[in-house]
């Protein structure tokens, strides 16, 4: 996935036979962070890979993919501190492959407003899943504590590294879902600061004095964070 940050440093071993390929021990730096790796390929067309790593808070504010819409406002980045550390799991299988990334977040903290600020010992379990189709169609799953999902589905064409969002549903308090088109959000909590949350997708550039003002404003689209239905 060319939309993906690339492996520096990369080491490890690579064992083969006729009919079976393994990798062990291999490590590497990944978006300024720790990752440690092993992995098989059991028959053709088949992947398993498992791995367990550290990502910085501000290394995951930088990344970007594109087909996700426009960076997160440099406020949102600002708000998070320490580092995640993280076990994943990659399967391919005739085309179709599956990603699942699980942490309980601690060690990173968070000036977010309610619900999502925490401390960086307090744990709060995150996981995500991604599934994409023979046929190149993706539908990631993000899962954290028991009370906000975010369901996003896109679409990648045959032999493109591009993919396009075609819809997503974020929900805090209840379920997400998909609608047919564009995105929707199901709110129910009485926690909720609609004025702090305005406040940090605005990327107006931050005045002297703010927490923020030394952090160099990131241009975006604040109307692509609007969802086209609320309820």
């Amino acid at each position: 996935d060319r939309s993906l940050p690339s492996f520096e440093s990369l080491v490890g071993h690579l064992e083969f036979t006729e009919d079976r390929l393994a990798l062990r021990g291999l490590r590497a730096r990944f978006l300024g962070g720790e990752l440690q790796a092993q992995g098989d390929a059991p028959g053709p067309g088949q992947l398993q890979i498992s791995a367990k790593g550290s990502i910085p808070a501000a290394s995951l504010a930088q990344f970007h993919d594109p087909s996700f819409g426009p960076r997160l406002p440099a406020r949102i980045g600002a708000a998070l501190s320490g580092a995640l550390a993280f076990d994943a799991r990659f399967e391919l299988h005739d085309r179709r492959s599956t990603l699942s990334i699980d942490s309980d977040l601690s060690g990173l903290a968070s000036t977010l407003p309610a619900p999502f600020g925490k401390r960086a010992d307090e744990r709060s379990p995150l996981r995500i899943e991604s599934a994409t189709s023979a046929d190149g169609v993706e539908t990631l799953r993000v899962h954290l504590r028991d009370d906000a999902q975010l369901v996003l589905e896109r679409q990648r064409a045959s032999g493109s590294a591009a993919a396009k969002l075609r819809r997503g549903a974020f929900a805090l308090g209840t379920d997400a879902v998909l609608p047919d088109a564009g995105f929707a959000a199901r709110v129910h909590s009485p926690q909720l600061d609609l004025d702090a949350w305005d406040a940090l997708l605005d990327d107006t550039p931050p005045t002297a004095g703010s927490a923020v003002a030394s952090s160099p404003p990131i241009a975006s689209d604040a109307s692509s964070f609007v969802p086209d239905v609320v309820s």
